[in-house]
């Protein structure tokens, strides 16, 4: 008797179909099995997410942030303290001033965030990274090794009481009046020349009895003598004149190796012939030289120098009215921009990072020195912002294209 016989065509169907909704049934079990896994695996990566966020909004970066900075006309009035009525920018003295009835000259600032003592966090950074009016910068690039932020406050606030000698002078001698000049010693080097025998604040009055007033002076005396023998200097030290001697060495400078002694200085104009009182606010670096030295112009001859118009600007001066390069330009373009300035004046070495980072929206235009910068306002105030393009003036964007 056979016990196992093959199954009919009825039966089979009927196993084919129980195989088929045991499969189906394993694949649903499977798919949930995979959706339960993938929404566990989505809980926990949202969660990290999340964490991370949160850690990321207290943990300090080692950046810091520039931003646009408050805007200050020169031939206005500032509050130099909270409570405090109002002061005129600039005062001239006795009764040589003259006080512009219209028009601005706008100094223009940049505020940073953060120290190497009080870092801004990576979720500031990110949002700064992501923002057009900010620039996230290395720590180290804006603040020297070890430098804290009064240190740093020290050293801006120096950089701006030098900004304001120099456009005194600047715009005096433009004017045609005297200002007798002194070079005095900021720094000496460890271990230079000069260590031990000069000392910050000493006035160099000569070298190899030759008048010395600043330091290319210096330096073109020291090149001139050579290394290895002594070279005489008369100095002013707590006003008593005394000489000393020092030996150049060949060290290695911006302009390749030659001889030096090792020594920072800068000039320092003790007697003006006309008193000029400059008061700021809270405001430090050097960048506010050349609209300074404009409106100390303006405020010393009569009538109104920008023909009631509304101009920005920035730059550092010197005392023979040369315009240099300055930081955080693309941030004081657009703080010129938001008070409604009607054209920029930038220093030639900076167009290009107006231009590459934003294109202008005001005409910007690039100046050298202190005589170009007067002639540029004095085109403006006859003709309107066009037209010292018109007269051949160069825009920042003509300069980057070059």
């Amino acid at each position: 008797m056979n016990f196992f016989s093959a199954p009919d065509d009825d039966e089979r169907a009927r196993i084919e179909q129980m195989s088929e909704a045991f499969a189906a049934k394993r694949a649903s079990s499977r798919i949930r099995e995979t959706d339960g896994r993938r929404e566990r695996l989505g809980k926990i990566f949202l969660g990290a997410g999340v964490g991370m966020l949160m850690v990321m909004s207290f943990c300090p970066a080692p950046y810091v942030i520039r931003q646009p900075g408050p805007v200050v006309d020169a031939l206005g009035t500032v509050t130099l303290e909270a409570g405090q009525d109002p002061s005129e920018v600039i005062t001239i003295g006795g009764d040589k001033g003259h006080e512009p009835t219209s028009g601005q000259l706008d100094i223009l600032t940049v505020n940073v965030a953060g120290s190497p003592q009080s870092e801004p966090t990576w979720f500031e950074t990110l949002v700064a990274w992501g923002s057009h009016q900010h620039d996230v910068l290395p720590v180290e690039a804006y603040y020297a090794d070890g430098e804290s932020a009064d240190q740093r406050n020290e050293a801006t606030s120096a950089e701006m009481a030098s900004s304001q000698d120099l456009a005194r002078v600047a715009a005096l001698r433009d004017l045609g009046y005297e200002a007798k000049q002194e070079l005095v010693v900021s720094a000496v080097g460890e271990g230079m020349p000069a260590a031990g025998i000069l000392q910050p604040g000493d006035v160099i009055l000569k070298a190899a009895e030759q008048p010395v007033t600043s330091t290319a002076e210096l330096r073109e005396l020291i090149a001139a003598h050579g290394a290895g023998t002594p070279i005489e200097l008369t100095i002013r030290r707590d006003d008593v004149e005394q000489h000393v001697s020092v030996t150049p060495q060949m060290l290695d400078t911006k302009d390749g190796a030659r001889p030096a002694i090792g020594v920072a200085g800068g000039p320092r104009f003790p007697e003006l012939p006309v008193d000029i009182q400059i008061g700021v606010g809270n405001v430090g670096g050097p960048s506010a030289g050349l609209m300074l030295t404009l409106a100390i112009e303006d405020k010393l001859t009569p009538g109104d120098f920008t023909g009631g118009h509304h101009i920005a600007g920035t730059g550092t001066i010197d005392e023979t009215g040369k315009v240099g390069p300055i930081g955080g330009i693309r941030q004081k373009y657009m703080a010129a921009r938001e008070v409604g300035a009607e054209a920029f004046l930038a220093p030639r070495d900076n167009c290009a990072e107006v231009v590459d980072e934003a294109e202008p929206k005001l005409p910007v235009y690039a100046v050298d020195d202190l005589v170009q910068a007067k002639e540029i306002v004095t085109l403006i105030a006859q003709g309107g912002v066009d037209a010292p393009a018109a007269a051949g003036f160069a825009s920042c964007q003509a300069v980057a294209a070059r």
